[in-house]
């Protein structure tokens, strides 16, 4: 089976996750997430990508909060999505009206 979308460049990388999700990488700069839990009657299907932030990915991987990833640049990026992560990007942009305190357990995506 192939997945649908393709990377538009050759995969370098990928991470996985022991509840079936699948990140790859490739090097025109865009990551792929993918659900690949057996399903009756259903493929895998790419969850979301992140496309082209990064100019020839290197590697990629995850602890299931954070997606690290590298490449041509020498730079790394890390990618947080802890619910405290969230919960201050949100306070950021002025969506969050309520007080409330999250523990700093991050919630995996």
């Amino acid at each position: 089976d192939e997945l649908s979308p393709p990377h538009g460049g050759p995969v370098v990388d990928f991470a996985a996750r022991e509840d079936a999700l699948l990140v790859s990488a490739a090097l025109d700069g865009s990551m792929r997430v993918w659900d690949l839990a057996p399903s009756e009657g259903i493929t895998p299907r790419c969850l979301f990508g992140l496309l082209g932030y990064k100019v020839w990915l290197g590697s990629v991987a995850t602890d299931g909060v954070h997606l690290v990833s590298d490449g041509s640049d020498n730079c790394v990026i890390v990618h947080d999505f802890s619910a405290k992560a969230a919960a201050e990007a949100e306070e950021e942009e002025g969506l969050d009206d309520d007080d409330d305190d999250d523990d700093d357990e991050g919630e995996q995506w």
